[in-house]
Formats: structure tokens, C-alpha cells, sequence
């Protein structure tokens, strides 16, 4: 059984309102709540740049070599640059945003072509709509830098991540499921260096006319994997931080 509970500001929708978590009239309940709120433990999962800081602390402390985490910062992610190569080299990435938003790719061919890039994104970013300039007063604004990880290719060029849902609890957690997002737009023959004037072929996600398809066995199987991983970083990150509070 399953109810949905909305915002009490939001009276045009077709379920329940409240302002805040309703009674809960039955035992073995699960609440959820699917919006991000500026609290500290949304941060730690929400944030880019936080995830990332509490996974590699997590890498060191538990040497588990299933999690993999893409090189950071402007002066580690120059690897080599091929101008035949149709893939960008860097991301860069707004580290609060969502749906494929504040991400833009990048081809350098220097450290020095790299920073110059950067600049021209930090002055793209501030010339935003007036919606994302006020959105922009409360969020992390601060960009950051990734490599950009080649990903496999399906026939027609077309590339695909896989997204995974998993259950994290302070009892413990559990694999739920995934799936393949599949880009809607394929990867050209050829990319010139510079900013990604097109970045479609490259974002995969529903928002741009991706698709899902089911995994195969095999995969599925490395995605548990690696999924359980990332969550257990993340719930120690977390279990820690209330330890600490409680101490």
C-alpha cells in the first residue's frame, strides 16, 4: 500500500497535503521523502562535491577496490588528448544540480587550454536566466573538475550509463534495482577541442531523450557489486557523523 503525501504549499495537487511528516497510524511503515532539503544528511548524498570527499575518505579507510571514483581537480584529470578522439577529456560540473543541469564537457589540449575553458564556463554559468542566477544565492556554486571516463558504446554509436537504486538504512541495506539509460543522440565521428558545443550524445539521461533498457545477468551482477560498495561508504559517512554528534 502506498500514499502519497504533497507540500501543504502546493493545493493544486490530487494527493494528501501536509506540512510536515503525518501521523503514521500503522507498525512496519516506511516513510520517504523524496525532496532535497538543505539538512546535513541531504548534503552528504545531494551534493557532488560531498559524496565525492566522503567516498575516497571511505576508500582509504576500508582499501575496497570496487569503489571507483573518477580523478579531480584541474591539475590530476590532463590525461592525454587525442584530436581524433570524439570525446571530451574533462567535466565540469555545478556540484547541486540536477537533470543533467550545470554540466558542461570539455576537449583541452594543455593545462593552460584547460584553465582557459574553465574561465569561459565560470562566465557562462553567471550569465544564467534569472530563475538559476536567484537558485545560485543558495546553492554550491563552486564548480568542480572530473575526467571524463570514456564509457561504452552500443551499435550506432550510442552510449549508456547504468543507474542503480539501493535501500539505505541505519540497519543495514539492500539492491533494489538498476537499469541502462541509453543516449538518445549518437557520438559523432569527430570532436574539436574546446568547450562540447553539443553536449547531447555525451549526457545521458531521461531529460535528454534517452531510453531505459534491462540489464543482462552478468552486468547486473557487477552493478550489485559496486552499487553495495558505494552505498556502504555513504552509510558510513553518515553513521559517522552522528557518532561524532552523539560523542
Amino acid at each position: 500500500k502506498l500514499s502519497m503525501v504533497e507540500d501543504g504549499y502546493l493545493p493544486k495537487s490530487k494527493y494528501g497535503h501536509s506540512f510536515c511528516i503525518p501521523p503514521i497510524p500503522e507498525d512496519h511503515t516506511l516513510v520517504v521523502r523524496t525532496r532535497f532539503y538543505r539538512t546535513s544528511l541531504d548534503y552528504l548524498f545531494q551534493n557532488k562535491r560531498a559524496s565525492d570527499m566522503v567516498l575516497r575518505d571511505y576508500r582509504q579507510y576500508s582499501s575496497n577496490p570496487d569503489i571507483l571514483l573518477p580523478d579531480t581537480g584541474i591539475g590530476n584529470v590532463m590525461g592525454n588528448s587525442d584530436e581524433h578522439e570524439p570525446f571530451p577529456n574533462i567535466v565540469y560540473k555545478m556540484p547541486e544540480r540536477d537533470e543533467g543541469k550545470g554540466i558542461v564537457f570539455l576537449k583541452a589540449q594543455s593545462f593552460a587550454h584547460a584553465q582557459e575553458l574553465l574561465n569561459s564556463c565560470r562566465r557562462l554559468n553567471g550569465a544564467a536566466r534569472f530563475m538559476e542566477r536567484l537558485y545560485s544565492t543558495v546553492e554550491d556554486s563552486r564548480g568542480m573538475c572530473q575526467a571524463y571516463v570514456k564509457p561504452l558504446m552500443l551499435d550506432g554509436r550510442f552510449v549508456y550509463k547504468i543507474r542503480s537504486h539501493v535501500l539505505v538504512t541505519p540497519i543495514g541495506m539492500r539492491y533494489l534495482s538498476a537499469h541502462r539509460v541509453i543516449s538518445g543522440f549518437p557520438v559523432p565521428t569527430e570532436l574539436p577541442f574546446g568547450i562540447v558545443q553539443d553536449p547531447r550524445p555525451y549526457l545521458v539521461n531521461l531529460a535528454s531523450c534517452s531510453r531505459y533498457e534491462v540489464l543482462s545477468p552478468d552486468e547486473e551482477e557487477r552493478v550489485i557489486k559496486s552499487s553495495l560498495s558505494i552505498a556502504r561508504g555513504l552509510s558510513w559517512a553518515a553513521s559517522r557523523a552522528f557518532q561524532s554528534m552523539a560523542a
